[in-house]
């Protein structure tokens, strides 16, 4: 009886580890939709700065077409450059609002959390409470104690059964009265106890294995991911110092045009290197925060 009553209990930690198991898998999902969101809601505004950059570029060309400073064709691709910005935030945009419309549909929610910033875990080990882990130690927890509840298992034992009988053979008959007894001994009970422990060994072994193998991928993953983080933070440095220079470049060649010493198609040349600066510098600080809630799902962190 105390087998069964730890094997029914093993089993109820099972289910309750799944659930957290779940969940975290859950957030996983919400995690990456979060981010995804803050990903193309960047290019979207960043693409909209462009297209307005280009409008106002458009204006300006065409009133030194008409004072006579620039020829025709200036206006002409300035107004071919204003359309294909305008194309490129209309994409961004669908993008945008289609990464907002998945959360609904996952989350059922309308409204996104304030903050979900995370902050990166320090330390990279992994525990049994890791909820992935955890799961697996229950399940191994669990076979032990099946294992154990084999080996006592008495239900094989000599059984008693008495059984009363009411009943006559024809109408003109009286009723007769009887009482049954039978008596069953079990034989060979060692090879069918042999054959259930054996089951319940090799489903220990088979979940102690998986917890191994579980454990490893764990931990292979959360250096994985910590990793990424550093490299990202690194790029992130890199396309900070980028977009500086860019933005730098950008200003000067702004004043050779208005004085007439550069073309417009070096100024659209230069125009477009900067934004490119500029939207991989604010991607790649979003990154950053991606890559440490990566870590920090790793790690078996729910938030």
């Amino acid at each position: 009886r105390s087998a069964t009553q730890t094997s029914v209990m093993r089993h109820k930690s099972v289910v309750d580890s799944s659930g957290s198991a779940l969940k975290l898998k859950i957030s996983g999902i919400v995690r990456e939709i979060l981010w995804n969101i803050s990903l193309t809601k960047n290019l979207a505004s960043v693409a909209k700065k462009e297209w307005d950059i280009f409008i106002k570029l458009e204006r300006d060309v065409k009133r030194r077409v008409e004072l006579g400073d620039l020829a025709q064709s200036n206006l002409i691709l300035a107004q071919q450059e204003a359309l294909l910005k305008e194309a490129a935030w209309r994409i961004a945009q669908q993008e945008y609002q289609h990464a907002e419309h998945r959360y609904d549909m996952i989350t059922g929610l309308k409204v996104l959390p304030v903050i979900f910033e995370e902050k990166p875990v320090v330390d990279l080990s992994i525990s049994f409470d890791h909820p992935s882990l955890k799961e697996w130690h229950e399940k191994v927890a669990h076979s032990t104690a099946q294992f154990d509840q084999a080996k006592f298992d008495k239900r094989g034992a000599p059984s008693l059964f008495i059984g009363s009988r009411h009943e006559r053979g024809t109408s003109n008959e009286e009723y007769i009265d009887a009482v049954g007894i039978s008596l069953t001994i079990p034989l060979g009970l060692a090879a069918h106890t042999s054959m259930k422990v054996t089951a319940a060994e090799v489903d220990l072994a088979e979940n102690r294995s998986e917890m191994e193998v579980r454990h490893r991928e764990l931990n292979i993953i959360i250096q994985d991911a910590s990793r990424e983080l550093m490299a990202t933070k690194e790029q992130y440095g890199f396309a900070k110092r980028q977009n500086e220079l860019s933005k730098t470049n950008l200003s000067m060649f702004k004043k050779a045009f208005s004085l007439g010493e550069s073309s417009l198609f070096d100024l659209i040349r230069i125009q477009a290197q900067a934004f490119t600066a500029e939207r991989n510098m604010h991607q790649k600080h979003l990154e950053v925060g991606l890559d440490t809630a990566r870590l920090n799902q790793a790690k078996g962190i729910i938030p």
